[in-house]
């Protein structure tokens, strides 16, 4: 029996040695980059500074709880998704703290939008004032033939997608680089953009490709529409709903540190 015993205890050894260590265990440090537009950045349109953001607040607990590791936070203010392609394609500095990265989220997408609503809502609309990407034959063809709201609604299901695929060869350009292929974590929006009324579809549609970019690259999606709508009066600044107030800002780290937690396999303080 003791024979039988030991026999087992030895082959259980055996198992936990061969057994993969924990996903923390696979990094010596965590080194992080946060990438993105003015949330990312933590604007404060009070102060016109950047001021303490979700990105900031993800790498304070991750230190907290006793993880090392470097943290860049290279989001820009007024960064559409091609300013980020571009920054990601041709800043060496940022290129070189990716390459290093274990670590990377990514919030970007609102400033591709704003832009194309605030066009839509003015009057009188002058096709050759239009501020997207999408081609002034195709735009006056479009205007022709739809009825004004399916002009609208087909103009930014088009420029959507073209968002969707800069994200995409976002992401994939960082997952191309030769160092440690980061986990990538995708925000999806919340809509900072009340007081227009088209906008809560289009963030709603912006969301659902976001998530098929997440998807499509290995990326994981972090959804904060539901959170922060639900208390939108308390998260978003009174007087520029675009922004979160620091608040809004604990609650969007908070998401994204439930997934990040759970991959790396971290306990938070």
């Amino acid at each position: 029996m003791l024979k039988k015993w030991r026999r087992s205890l030895a082959l259980l050894l055996v198992f936990l040695f061969l057994m993969p260590a924990t996903a923390l265990a696979d990094y010596a440090t965590l080194d992080y980059v946060s990438l993105g537009d003015s949330v990312a950045a933590g604007y404060d349109p009070y102060t016109q500074t950047d001021q303490t953001s979700y990105a900031d607040l993800i790498n304070e607990a991750l230190r907290d709880a006793g993880v090392p590791g470097t943290y860049l936070k290279a989001g820009v203010t007024a960064y559409t998704s091609n300013d980020l392609l571009r920054q990601v394609t041709l800043n060496s500095t940022v290129r070189n703290r990716l390459n290093k990265s274990e670590l990377v989220t990514i919030t970007i997408g609102a400033n591709d939008l704003l832009p194309i609503l605030i066009w839509a809502n003015t009057e009188p609309l002058r096709l050759d004032t239009y501020p997207g990407k999408v081609g002034k034959l195709t735009l006056a063809l479009l205007y022709k033939t739809l009825p004004a709201d399916d002009f609208l609604s087909t103009v930014l299901a088009m420029e959507i997608r073209i968002m969707r695929s800069k994200v995409e060869l976002t992401i994939n350009t960082i997952k191309w680089l030769p160092g440690k292929n980061p986990k990538i974590y995708l925000m999806g929006y919340y809509n900072p953009f009340p007081y227009i009324p088209e906008a809560a579809e289009a963030l709603s549609a912006a969301n659902s490709q976001l998530k098929l970019a997440a998807a499509a690259t290995g990326a994981k999606f972090v959804p904060t529409v539901d959170s922060i709508n639900y208390m939108t009066h308390l998260v978003l600044l009174p007087q520029d709903p675009i922004h979160l107030n620091p608040l809004g800002h604990e609650v969007v780290a908070e998401l994204f540190l439930n997934r990040i937690a759970a991959d790396f396999q971290i306990t938070l303080n």
